[in-house]
């Protein structure tokens, strides 16, 4: 395998850059639903309070032994989907920022 094989083999394997590029995207539509008033500020505690979580809970798996599991990874990409779909939902709900 040559150098750019390697590269991209190892970019196309990094979750960890995954999840944290994941979490940046996230963070990013809160603050502009905070922006846009398409998020009160309870809701927007609450998305930031469950995206602390999944960090919390990827910090410590990647503590415990360098390497996210097969089950670690299943777990945290099904947090942040879930957080995803939370942050569309509040979102795009009838409550705003008045």
């Amino acid at each position: 395998m040559n150098q750019a094989s390697g590269d991209i083999h190892h970019e196309k394997n990094d979750h960890n850059s995954q999840f944290s590029q994941a979490e940046r995207n996230q963070e990013k539509r809160i603050q502009h639903g905070i922006q846009s008033g398409a998020l009160t500020q309870r809701e927007a505690t609450r998305l930031e309070t469950e995206e602390a979580k999944i960090k919390t809970d990827e910090e410590f798996a990647r503590k415990s032994g360098g390497k996210f599991t097969n089950a670690e990874r299943r777990r945290i990409n099904r947090d942040l989907n879930h957080a995803s779909r939370d942050i569309y939902r509040e979102k795009h709900d009838r409550n705003r920022q008045q």
